[in-house]
């Protein structure tokens, strides 16, 4: 007996190591997506005609697409995804019951989407066409707006409209046929769900489509939703939204708070906040607005463009203090050159000399510094010098700015303190030089004007 089951147990253990479906689905278990695609062709290769097979390699070849996506190797994602939708589609074909052949289909359809290629995709879910189900119909409807059919998309859509999966597609359909209706009525199921990931599907197309193409309407389109839905946070946002495009910001600040007060755990609403506190002069309101966004883990970059905005709006109220400590906080948070020069053009401003020094001199002598930067961070040492009466130090700082990266300021600027130093014939070829690379600059076709009749170095005659 003991014999029989070693026996049974090597028989069972040999099946597997000569299956590759069976290897296919260790490999897959264990996410090795080479494993998955040599498995995947052993198995077609077997038995080209079996169903599960093709399954199997439409499977590998998707993992190994998200995989190249993964590591941002995009170039041939969409040839990988269409020999999915091959595989996908030939499962289809070879499937012996009607459900396995649908489900093939789908995905086959699907493949094509991430693929981006609509017209092989309509080609390859064909059958399909007759399908009444919403699955069907919202696959076949997304394929048609890939082609730009808007009109086949909203046929297969129209009895979907109660079906929250059905409400983006059909606003991208409103929006290839200019179909304001249709798009009204997407947009008013959508909000009446409360989902925020549909209110999304179906609003940011539009608003792609209508508010940044400069359409004009965008905003009574909005305001026409509000009658017909009443107080939707998120239709208040996307009005919030408009408003603050078009500086109305009692308005912005009103739909704004109605979003953060109905979702406060939502870092949007919040950021938003930030954003706007600082047009009504609310610097302490918007400072909170922001840490609130940021326990709430608003990403970095959102983080960093609210922050810039809200000290750019302290500096054009010349509250400098208040302008220097949230550009420190950039510095301490991305160390990035460039922030380090507006940090030093504010300490500037508040008559912080020594500071501004201290942040151009880090700039200026920083390893892994962009050289165009460096010679920026060298010629402000330069003025600042300057302004001291420190002329010595004037040309040493402008010297190595024109030696770093040849700063057209720097040069412009030197020009200018040879012709303050009597020493106009030497300033008349660098602002010629200037003048030649840039006709329109103003302040150097002056001062070449200024040089030449202090020096009466006139223009050869050619």
């Amino acid at each position: 007996m003991m014999r029989l089951s070693v026996a049974i147990l090597v028989l069972v253990a040999s099946s597997v190591a000569q299956d590759p479906l069976a290897r296919f689905t260790a490999a897959r278990t264990a996410g090795d997506i080479p494993a998955m695609r040599r498995e995947a062709d052993a198995a077609v290769a077997v038995a080209p005609a079996s169903a599960d097979a093709r399954r199997a390699l439409a499977t590998a070849i998707e993992a190994q697409a998200a995989g190249d996506i993964a590591r941002g190797r995009t170039t041939f994602v969409g040839v990988l995804f269409l020999d999915a939708m091959d595989a996908w589609s030939t499962a289809a074909s070879l499937a012996t019951n009607a459900a396995d052949a649908r489900a093939d289909l789908l995905a086959a359809g699907g493949a094509a989407l991430r693929a981006g290629d609509g017209r092989k995709g309509l080609a390859a879910t064909r059958a399909l066409e007759g399908d009444a189900s919403p699955e069907a119909g919202i696959v076949r409807a997304r394929l048609h707006l890939l082609v730009g059919d808007g009109a086949a998309a909203r046929d297969r859509l129209s009895a979907l409209v109660d079906d929250a999966r059905a409400l983006g597609p059909l606003a991208e359909a409103a929006i290839l046929l200019g179909d304001r209706t249709l798009a009204a009525a997407a947009a008013v199921a959508a909000c009446r769900t409360s989902d925020g990931l549909v209110v999304d599907a179906v609003f940011a197309p539009l608003a792609r489509a209508w508010r940044d193409g400069g359409d004009p309407r965008w905003a009574d389109f909005l305001r026409g939703l509000e009658a017909r839905v009443g107080a939707s946070p998120f239709l208040r946002w996307y009005l919030a939204d408009a408003d603050y495009r078009a500086s109305k910001w009692s308005g912005a600040l009103a739909g704004f708070k109605a979003y953060a007060d109905a979702y406060p755990n939502d870092p949007l609403g919040w950021q938003c906040l930030a954003l706007v506190y600082p047009k009504t002069g609310r610097f302490e309101a918007a400072e909170e607005a922001l840490e609130r966004a940021l326990e709430l883990g608003i990403d970095a970059e959102r983080a960093a463009d609210a922050l810039r905005r809200l000290t750019a709006a302290a500096y054009a109220a010349k509250d400098y203090a208040r302008a220097a400590r949230h550009q420190e906080t950039l510095v301490a948070w991305f160390d990035d050159p460039s922030d380090r020069l507006d940090l030093g053009v504010i300490k500037l401003d508040m008559r912080d000399v020594e500071g501004a020094t201290a942040a151009y001199l880090m700039v200026a002598e920083g390893a892994a510094v962009s050289r165009a930067l460096q010679g920026k961070a060298w010629n402000y040492l330069a003025l600042l010098k300057d302004g001291r009466g420190d002329v010595r130090g004037f040309y040493e700082a402008v010297g190595r700015a024109i030696a770093v990266s040849d700063d057209v300021d720097a040069r412009e600027n030197l020009a200018c303190r040879l012709i303050d130093d009597g020493r106009e014939t030497e300033a008349v070829p660098l602002l010629e030089r200037l003048v030649a690379e840039d006709p329109t600059r103003i302040r150097s076709i002056y001062h070449l004007a200024r040089a030449r009749h202090a020096s009466m170095v006139l223009p050869r005659k050619r």
